[in-house]
């Protein structure tokens, strides 16, 4: 029992008779004591946190300009990380999902105090250099838009005008993505080319191969006519989910050979004994970034094209023993689970790298079926380390 303990018991334990005056000096000079006590405790407790903070604050400078960067883009971080997560600065520096939202305050802002088309262009490339040098430029593989910062370019809109007459929907394809908005191609429908003017409200639909498809809002912040004529769309930080993939995919990391098939059609490749010996251009060395009984998406430095068959083997043995789960069948041991998957998208990485998605063109059901068996299985594995984790 410590010393306010054993004051508060003793003040508690008094017999109710009168106090007598050196009672009631004790009672005072006790409560004085406790008064001196929580005072001390809270100083205690403030001074560490504030060293605590000292330290968090000196982390995040370090790592920043480990990063590269500028005393003007540590400023900059800085304030974004005070104003969104004052407690977990090194939030901002390690998750897209913040630095998203830090960015989108920061332009929105900009926005409000009717900022110059300057000024606003320039926070843009400003925070566009910082995600760079943080590695924050794309959405981890097997994870869901949070915000519109996560598309790429190359990627297929279908954009309606929310006011308009009947034929306005078009679509467009994303040029570039900065802080500043979604810059697409040239609106055109097929009566020709529409006008879009600032301000204007849009409902913007899209698929994400590996994901599913989404629903958002925005408005035309302003048209581009140089170096080529495009469109300026504000960034949504609220996207509704529509559709989910029919299987579930996870995050894997599996080394993998792949096969570019010669031929395209899958039909006469259904006539072949084994897949494994179907005629091919070439192989090569690929990482198996994602998995799902639908198909997988592998990064690789050999570029391929849309449409491409591409035979794939997938080590489930090794997948399994990653996790560290035990396998759920006994061909898992000994066979690798063959099949051919038909490229959807192919989008460029740094190194320079290529990200291909594919959906399976040709598997057996039997392979198809040890592959939804891995993946529920790496779910109950995460979904047990998110429980421990809050726990």
């Amino acid at each position: 029992m410590n010393i306010i303990s054993y004051i508060v018991y003793a003040v508690i334990s008094l017999p109710p008779t009168k106090p007598s005056r050196i009672t009631s000096y004790l009672v005072v000079a006790g409560l004085v004591v406790l008064a001196i006590a929580v005072l001390l405790e809270i100083i205690r407790s403030h001074t560490a946190r504030r060293k605590r903070d000292e330290e968090l604050w000196r982390d995040f400078e370090e790592i920043a300009i480990e990063k590269g960067c500028t005393g003007k883009e540590l400023s900059l971080c800085r304030k974004m990380a005070q104003s969104l997560v004052p407690d977990k600065p090194l939030r901002l520096l390690t998750s897209k999902q913040v630095f998203d939202e830090g960015a989108g305050r920061r332009m929105r802002t900009l926005r409000s105090s009717a900022a110059a088309s300057e000024e606003m262009e320039s926070a843009s490339d400003v925070l566009g250099e910082i995600r760079r040098k943080l590695g924050l430029t794309f959405v981890p593989f097997g994870r869901r838009l949070t915000s519109t910062r996560g598309l790429q370019p190359d990627h297929k809109l279908t954009v309606e005008l929310e006011k308009g007459p009947a034929g306005t929907r078009f679509l467009a394809t994303v040029l570039d993505v900065t802080d500043l908005g979604i810059i697409i191609s040239p609106p055109e429908s097929a009566a020709g080319q529409i006008s879009l003017e600032q301000g204007q409200r849009l409902a913007v639909a899209l698929w994400r191969a590996d994901d599913g498809r989404y629903m958002f809002m925005t408005k035309v912040y302003k048209p581009v006519y140089s170096p080529k004529l495009a469109v300026v769309l504000e960034h949504a930080d609220k996207l509704e989910r529509t559709q989910a993939r029919t299987f579930y995919r996870v995050r894997v990391s599996l080394p993998t050979t792949v096969a570019e098939l010669v031929s395209k059609d899958v039909e006469e490749l259904e006539k072949a004994p084994d897949i494994g010996s179907l005629p091919s251009r070439r192989r090569f060395i690929g990482t198996l970034a994602s998995l799902s009984g639908g198909g997988v998406s592998l990064v690789s430095k050999s570029r391929v094209n849309v449409d491409d068959l591409l035979h794939v083997e997938i080590d489930l043995a090794r997948a399994y023993e990653e996790i560290q789960a035990p396998l759920r069948t006994d061909a898992d041991k000994t066979q690798k689970v063959k099949a051919v998957c038909k490229v959807v998208t192919v989008s460029a990485l740094p190194g320079p790298r290529y990200l291909v998605r594919g959906s399976f063109a040709l598997i057996s059901e039997m392979d198809r079926d040890r592959l939804v068996r891995f993946v529920n299985a790496k779910e109950q594995k995460l979904a047990t380390e998110d429980l421990d984790r809050q726990e």
